[in-house]
């Protein structure tokens, strides 16, 4: 029984004995919890949908001027002058990009996927007017 208890004693003691690590300091950091990485691919279909609506200016203003084809929106005429159309095509793309970076500060994924959206919408306008254009 002798044995046993100063076999546990001895168990008991061995920690006591480990080795010193060195000073500790005086404030342990806590680990910040790691963030997930913000989701920014919403920005690159914002530079798209500037693209797409530079796209549809440009094959509008050829086929218009080759009178091969009408402007179809009703709010800037059938036949607008180049002025008319490139404030009309800015004002739409400045709206088009305030939208979508409004919509990135709540839900970067429902910007992306306007962004999305508004490419196809411009981007095939413009190559409906290349029909006309060439």
């Amino acid at each position: 029984m002798r044995l046993i208890a100063a076999f546990a004693l001895l168990l008991w003691g061995v920690p006591a004995c480990a080795q010193e690590i060195g000073p500790v300091p005086a404030v342990v950091e806590a680990n910040p919890v790691p963030r997930p990485a913000k989701d920014e691919r919403w920005k690159g279909w914002r530079k798209a949908v500037l693209v797409a609506h530079a796209a549809d200016f440009a094959s509008t203003e050829i086929c218009l001027r080759r009178g091969t084809c009408v402007e179809a929106n009703p709010l800037i005429g059938r036949n607008p002058s180049t002025v008319k159309l490139a404030g009309f095509k800015l004002a739409t793309a400045a709206l088009n990009y305030a939208l979508i970076t409004e919509m990135a500060k709540r839900d970067p994924k429902a910007a992306r996927i306007f962004g999305m959206l508004s490419v196809g919408v411009f981007g095939g306008v413009a190559a409906a007017n290349l029909r006309f254009a060439f």
